[in-house]
């Protein structure tokens, strides 16, 4: 039988040796009239969700075959356990790496079940 605890241990162990830091970002979504929550937020202001290590790597051809995927794009990969509220990373809007900002495309955990091991993300400059 598959340790999985062990396998996200080692996923975690993998990232933040190969990564990079990169910052997670996420939009402001409190609406400027509380009683029309449908209505832009007041401002358009960015929260930093937190600084952590990814690993970035290219989407393989067949990946493509089902034009989900446009060019530009690009996979990375987070550690679930990378924030301390691992529930954040589904929230992430922006990624900024180096001074270059990436919109996050999808988010998509990865693991068995109900164990979390990594976030998948698919993002675009």
């Amino acid at each position: 039988m598959v340790n999985y605890v062990k396998a996200a241990a080692t996923t975690k162990r993998l990232i933040e040796a190969n990564g990079r830091d990169v910052t997670l970002i996420r939009k402001n979504q409190t609406s400027a009239d509380s009683n029309k929550p449908w209505r832009a937020p007041a401002s358009a202001v960015n929260v930093t969700v937190g600084t952590v290590k990814a690993v970035f790597y290219p989407i393989e051809e067949k990946d493509e075959d089902g034009g989900l995927l446009r060019r530009g794009e690009e996979k990375m990969m987070i550690a679930h356990d990378s924030l301390a509220s691992p529930s954040d990373l589904e929230d992430i809007d922006h990624v900024s790496d180096n001074g270059r900002i990436y919109k996050v495309v999808t988010a998509c955990p990865l693991g068995p079940g109900s164990v979390r091991i990594a976030y998948e993300f698919i993002v675009k400059r």
